[in-house]
């Protein structure tokens, strides 16, 4: 058995040599592999990171009101900003609101779609 394996080493080695090109290709090979795929997935957890820490700052008290979307027979389909507008009197309210508590602020929001 001790032979044998001796053997195949031998074999291994005098093809190696023989064919050094595709045997530093095929090295080259497997190194821009196993960096690419550390590279994925390094770039994977980083986002995930920055998802994490951009949902913890927006922390359990926002609220977005967004009139513009109604839900029939439990889907959810987008409507014309003319349907359902945000009353001035809603407008009141809210501004009523953030006179009584000091954390709440308004931030509005302007989308546009091609059609």
């Amino acid at each position: 058995m001790t032979r044998s394996f001796y053997r195949l080493l031998r074999t291994a080695l005098h093809a190696l040599r023989r064919h050094m090109m595709r045997s530093l290709l095929t090295c080259l090979g497997i190194v821009i592999g196993v960096a690419a795929v550390i590279a994925m997935m390094e770039i994977g957890q980083g986002s995930a990171y920055m998802i994490r820490q951009t949902m913890a700052t927006l922390g359990a008290n926002v609220v977005q009101i967004d009139p513009s979307d109604t839900v029939k027979a439990g889907v959810m389909c987008a409507s014309t900003l003319a349907d359902h507008a945000v009353a001035g009197c809603d407008c009141r309210r809210i501004h009523r609101l953030r006179r009584r508590r000091n954390r709440l602020w308004l931030l509005p929001r302007v989308e546009s779609f091609a059609s």
